[in-house]
């Protein structure tokens, strides 16, 4: 089986050669691969470009993980999540509430890790009421209302975390029978379901311009 590839143009070369950790669909001129693929990076003349993470949805395809050519694995993962580590314990101080890992800051694109005193848990357990813990969820670093009720609503369909009024909280993602988000999604058939929903929501969104 052939490794997943993608082909860039000279521009999006000279992108990641700059220092940018992104590419662009305009400037892929072809894909071998899966959503998800880690992809060997090459430019037209078949020059190493890196290794990518690829998307087939986003305008932005390729989200990188290194220049060089070494093994995208378990033992390349564990070396970047233990380097964000140590530095974080070197620059943190009086708090045990911080972001540990921080996506392409820390060269694992789109990977985020809070640390909340060792026990994320608190976030929702001690929360007395739905509106309390859609409060708490919206504050946390990079959620806000829209993210704050998808979270609420998985929390409450597929945690048991059912504080009072949960459902109002959640909004329409709340809604017992619904296919509109990772809530709603528990099996092959749901997936398909918030995907169709998706699709649909789009194209109503594209009739209205």
């Amino acid at each position: 089986m052939s490794e997943p590839s993608a082909v860039v143009t000279a521009r999006g070369a000279e992108r990641i050669s700059g220092g940018h950790l992104w590419i662009y669909r305009s400037d892929v001129r072809s894909a071998k691969a899966e959503a998800g693929d880690v992809v060997r990076v090459s430019d037209e003349r078949g020059r190493l470009v890196g290794r990518a993470f690829w998307s087939d949805r986003s305008q932005i395809a390729l989200r990188f993980l290194t220049r060089r050519d070494e093994p995208v694995d378990r033992n390349f993962f564990a070396q970047r999540i233990h380097a964000a580590a140590e530095y974080r314990a070197r620059v943190v101080e009086d708090t045990e509430c911080f972001r540990l890992l921080y996506g392409e800051g820390d060269l694992v694109p789109s990977l985020i890790v809070d640390r909340y005193g060792g026990d994320a848990s608190q976030v929702w357990a001690t929360a007395a009421t739905g509106a309390e813990l859609s409060e708490r969820l919206a504050e946390l670093p990079g959620f806000g209302a829209y993210k704050a009720q998808i979270t609420m609503a998985l929390l409450g369909k597929q945690f048991g975390v059912r504080p009072d009024g949960w459902r109002e909280a959640a909004g329409r993602f709340g809604e017992e029978g619904s296919h509109y988000s990772v809530a709603d999604i528990t099996d092959a058939a749901s997936l398909g379901a918030v995907r169709e929903h998706k699709k649909q929501a789009k194209a109503a969104a594209k009739a209205k311009g």
